[in-house]
């Protein structure tokens, strides 16, 4: 397993998770209220999207050229995603006590 591979898998369960430890928008535009659960999937989506990009980046720098991928990779790495953010879910709604 090389240093890429590390990194990336590193940064998708640091992005995949980070999004339930903050009440802003993408880090950084404050909320009035609550964080609704559809900016939620927008920035899931858009976490999901700068991780792609890595990884693809980080395919390109260590082998030359990214490789070809169907839609099968895509749904997949989707379902992956969410399963490397259930632990924030747990800690944002199931665990973590208010007050």
């Amino acid at each position: 397993m090389s240093l890429g591979f590390v990194v990336v898998l590193v940064v998708l369960l640091v992005f995949a998770n980070a999004l339930f430890f903050s009440e802003r928008f993408l880090f950084v535009l404050p909320l009035k209220g609550p964080k609704s659960l559809f900016l939620r999937f927008v920035e899931l989506a858009l976490l999901y999207g700068a991780c792609l990009l890595l990884g693809r980046l980080a395919e390109s720098r260590l082998h030359g050229a990214p490789y070809p991928q169907s839609w099968e990779f895509y749904v997949i790495g989707v379902c992956l995603f969410l399963v490397a953010a259930f632990p924030g879910f747990i800690y944002r709604y199931m665990w973590r006590k208010e007050g």
